[in-house]
């Protein structure tokens, strides 16, 4: 094979094994001549092994999510749970997700992988999802849903996480209760935010809500409407938020929790070592991938699949939230 192609041994190995570093003009020649040929590689064992090994694929937003907490505690837990089942996993950005596709797109015997799991996925891929569904590739959504049939969507429960911390904090006397984000574009369609809304307008407090972003002026931001509107409380939507928040009120000799109270969201390992230990509410996410790695591994299990699953997130209470009057 490697002769008729004119490319070395190790060329047409990885493309048979879907490894990705090969062009796409190298990659079509030699699945071409698989094609011509009837090429047969199976009739190498080592090669057969490697073959014959099923795959799941794990698509993140974008590249810097491998490196966030949250994300790699994804990251470990599938790792470990395809493991288990004899599976290799591959991880890819949505981008490089999408060209893996462009290079296979006519041959679903090629693609290489049995089935995707999308984690926190930020663009819309219903038209993707299709796709693979309809090559009888299975595919599993984190923390978002798809209309597209035959597509499974593992939820936690969002509002509920939030409308628990919110009903622990207003519980603790605090009235005037802030939230940061760093995105102001779309924040207000969240599940969190809604929450949060929801449950100022319950207590009659929506003159009280108070909203700062992760711009260029953060701290000028924080610091100002920190003191100008004598905001108690800060819900932060993800930890390391609420870690650059406490940073920055601390420098300003704002005392965490004796003068402001901060909670995040996710619980990820730098809410217990940050210090004050952040009160967060608990994202259950290894047990969200481990369903996920089941239904894919599992095909014994197709018929008693769910549509959906949901998981409870759980409120953990840390340092870095107090009662006022403890103050």
């Amino acid at each position: 094979m490697a002769n008729h192609c004119g490319v070395s041994v190790y060329t047409v190995s990885s493309v048979l094994n879907n490894k990705g570093d090969i062009s796409v003009e190298t990659t079509e020649k030699i699945l071409s001549a698989v094609d011509q040929l009837n090429y047969n590689p199976l009739k190498n064992i080592a090669v057969s092994k490697t073959i014959l090994q099923k795959t799941i694929a794990l698509v993140f937003p974008d590249i810097y999510n491998r490196t966030d907490e949250f994300y790699f505690r994804a990251i470990q837990k599938a790792l470990e749970e395809v493991a288990r089942f004899d599976f290799d996993c591959k991880i890819f950005t949505e981008s490089q997700f999408q060209e893996h596709m462009a290079v296979d797109s006519l041959r679903s015997a090629h693609l290489g992988i049995d089935g995707t799991i999308f984690f926190c996925t930020h663009q819309q891929q219903d038209a993707l999802f299709e796709r693979l569904i309809n090559r009888n590739i299975q595919v599993v959504l984190i923390r978002r849903e798809s209309s597209v049939p035959g597509v499974i969507s593992i939820m936690d429960n969002e509002y509920q996480g939030t409308w628990d911390l919110m009903t622990y904090l207003h519980d603790c006397g605090h009235n005037k209760i802030g939230v940061v984000y760093d995105s102001a574009s779309d924040f207000k369609r969240t599940k969190r935010y809604q929450a949060y809304y929801d449950f100022q307008k319950e207590q009659e407090l929506q003159h009280n809500i108070t909203e700062i972003f992760l711009d260029e002026n953060f701290k000028e931001n924080l610091l100002q409407q920190v003191q100008e509107k004598r905001v108690t409380a800060l819900f932060c939507f993800q930890d390391q938020i609420a870690v650059q928040v406490m940073k920055t009120l601390m420098i300003a000799g704002i005392r965490i929790p004796h003068d402001i109270s901060v909670a995040g969201y996710n619980c990820d390992p730098i809410s217990r070592n940050f210090f004050p230990e952040i009160t967060s509410v608990k994202v259950p996410v290894e047990e969200m991938i481990a369903q996920a790695c089941q239904t894919l591994c599992k095909p014994n299990l197709k018929r008693n699949r769910k549509k959906n699953y949901v998981f409870d997130s759980e409120l953990v209470k840390q340092m870095s939230s107090a009662s006022l009057k403890q103050k």
